[in-house]
């Protein structure tokens, strides 16, 4: 996806709209529609923050978790076995993969910034 389209559908507030389509739709067609917009959205530096506000937990909570077999602390082994890599959970791991990047960068500039200030106060 042009870079010109992700940022046309972030300022037409498509993130936040594309997230509430996911938590309202267990229609598997939805989600992959869904996903794959995030996943291309993903690779455009200045829709990553907001991806990262608003779609992040969504992903995780909606799509992640019950696709993978986690269920509190354990793998529930009746789902681990029959585990498959749906279009889904690609889109939306690799979604993860490319946002996380950004959080990675984040994490490093906010300490790196907070070491820089206590070494050197005013």
């Amino acid at each position: 996806m042009q870079e010109c389209f992700q940022i046309a559908i972030n300022e037409a507030h498509g993130v936040t709209l594309l997230v509430q389509l996911l938590k309202s739709s267990d229609n598997f067609e939805i989600q992959e529609l869904v996903t794959g917009v995030f996943w291309n959205l993903s690779s455009s530096e200045q829709v990553k923050p907001e991806l990262l506000k608003r779609a992040l937990e969504s992903i995780v909570k909606y799509i992640i978790i019950p696709q993978s077999g986690w269920k509190g602390s354990q793998v529930r082994s009746d789902i681990a076995s029959n585990i498959q890599c749906t279009t889904v959970f690609r889109n939306a791991t690799g979604c993860l993969r490319y946002v996380g990047y950004v959080m990675w960068y984040f994490q490093f500039f906010t300490q790196s910034r907070f070491i820089f200030l206590s070494k050197n106060p005013g």
